[in-house]
């Protein structure tokens, strides 16, 4: 189970960190490396971004970092594929090596939030893709 810590905006978790990004609506999560992602993991992931933008009080953009991830299960790409909390307006996920870019475009081409997302290689493309949802959505 995690702790949220308000004062450093920050959680970590055992799959990933979680962390807002200074004055941007910009939730960048981390996966572990080598990680697999369960479903007990999914739903601890859902629970804590809604406790946190809950605490920020406003609409976030996902970043999610997947180059290092080992996988995930049946069960937890089930569960994300049923689209993220409302207040996420757009995700943009990192991706590198084979294993991240097949459930990158797994998750982006199940995606049923009907939400934006998107794949990048590159963090700086990633963010400022977000930043360029919100203004489209303000």
């Amino acid at each position: 189970m995690y702790k949220l810590d308000n004062s450093q905006n920050k959680v970590e978790l055992a799959s990933s960190s979680l962390a807002w990004l200074n004055e941007h609506p910009i939730l960048e999560q981390i996966i572990r490396p080598n990680y697999q992602v369960e479903i007990k993991d999914a739903h601890e992931i859902e629970a804590c971004i809604l406790e946190m933008v809950e605490a920020r009080q406003e609409s976030c953009y996902h970043l999610v970092d997947i180059r290092n991830i080992k996988g995930g299960s049946i069960e937890a790409r089930k569960k994300f594929n049923l689209g993220p909390p409302p207040s996420i307006k757009a995700t943009a996920i990192i991706v590198e090596g084979l294993t991240s870019k097949l459930l990158g475009n797994f998750l982006a081409r199940l995606n049923q939030g009907n939400i934006p997302i998107r794949l990048f290689n590159k963090r700086d493309k990633a963010i400022e893709w977000l930043l360029e949802q919100k203004r489209k959505q303000e």
